[in-house]
């Protein structure tokens, strides 16, 4: 799967990407939306600007429900046997440049992350080391992000010497299997095409702090609604 193919599919279809002026996509934990506004532009005109080498501005097309929003990929991909179509999510295209990052984060539904082009590299933690990577407060609007973005800031956070992360370089034809609640943040190497599916996490999992931040967070915003009202 070459970016040309995407364009012969998708033509100039008009998409939502993301923006970034250093390449970061961090999500602001008072609103819960992107630091940067996202933008709608053609498919055709969103490859070419990420190829320009004079545009400033990062963009980065990420999680397009293929499905919803890309129906006309559909056809192209398999699910393979041994994930539980039962259990699927959702199904999301991501494209774009390299340099771009996502901060660290955990997610709550178990990812099958499937590399097409270029390459991608993950700095993954276990859920067990929650305590030493600076989670937003359960009561902002993004409590399954970190404070922390590694390579950056990392001097403030002393807890953060206690683990050092796996690192992974996914190529293409690869597949990460990233399991719910585990932390992850990752860079894109260079142009790039992923694919990722979500699934329903199993019972067992559930049993991590990141269960119970989660559940405080979507509890303290619903007595929030409902005394509003």
């Amino acid at each position: 799967l070459t970016p040309n193919y995407l364009i012969a599919k998708l033509k100039n279809k008009i998409i939502r990407v993301n923006t970034s002026i250093d390449g970061v996509f961090s999500i602001n934990p008072k609103t819960g939306k992107f630091t940067s506004p996202p933008i709608e532009i053609g498919f055709r005109d969103y490859i070419n600007r990420i190829y320009d080498q004079k545009t400033v501005e990062k963009l980065y097309m990420q999680q397009v429900s293929i499905i919803k929003a890309l129906p006309e990929l559909k056809d192209y991909f398999e699910i393979p046997k041994y994930i539980d179509s039962k259990k699927i999510q959702e199904i999301n295209l991501w494209v774009g440049p390299g340099g771009n990052t996502s901060p660290l984060h955990y997610d709550l539904s178990n990812n099958f992350f499937i590399q097409l082009y270029g390459s991608k590299k993950f700095l993954l933690y276990s859920p067990a080391e929650f305590y030493n990577l600076y989670p937003n407060s359960c009561f902002s609007q993004t409590p399954h992000i970190s404070k922390i973005l590694i390579d950056s800031n990392t001097n403030n956070y002393p807890k953060l010497q206690k683990v050092k992360p796996i690192e992974i370089i996914i190529s293409p034809g690869e597949m990460l299997f990233l399991p719910a609640y585990w932390w992850h943040q990752v860079y894109s190497i260079d142009t790039t095409i992923s694919v990722n599916i979500w699934c329903t996490p199993l019972l067992k999992q559930h049993f991590v702090v990141g269960v119970f931040h989660t559940l405080l967070h979507h509890s303290y915003y619903l007595l929030k609604s409902l005394i509003s009202k």
